[in-house]
């Protein structure tokens, strides 16, 4: 999924139209999924968390090149930003494990960016650990 940022007092059926436009039918409105054609009215004065469900894969092998595409196109439409939401038919939707992967080495709760911060050797099994320098203090996970 891509989060969407709504643009100032911007309103939610110009987003609608815009996803709608790009060939996408389904968004994610405060954790609950819509069909782009049944989008249900919504507080234009209130803050919502919107995001385009770009595709809904099960991960297999033979799925990677679909995949890989799919994970292009979530982040370039969400500024370098993607969730993954991991389907669980026990709970209610709302409920899903939502994971955020970003392109940015920035700490999610400020916006903190990490400067200086340079790979030596990639290594899939050891994801880097870092914490906020900023008063959040917030713990990073580089993978």
């Amino acid at each position: 999924m891509a989060p969407i940022e709504r643009k100032g007092q911007e309103k939610y059926e110009t987003i609608w139209e815009e996803i709608r436009r790009s060939g996408f039918v389904r968004i994610r409105i405060d954790g609950k999924s819509h069909r782009l054609d049944e989008v249900p009215a919504i507080d234009h004065r209130r803050k919502h968390s919107v995001e385009v469900i770009v595709d809904r894969i099960a991960v297999k092998a033979s799925l990677r090149t679909r995949i890989a595409d799919t994970v292009e196109k979530a982040l370039d439409l969400g500024g370098g930003v993607m969730h993954v939401a991991h389907v669980d038919a026990d709970r209610d939707e709302a409920h899903w494990k939502v994971e955020r992967f970003s392109q940015h080495l920035a700490c999610e709760q400020c916006a903190a960016r990490r400067r200086g911060h340079r790979l030596a050797r990639f290594d899939a099994g050891k994801p880097i650990h870092a914490f906020c320098r900023s008063p959040c203090q917030a713990r990073w996970f580089f993978a």
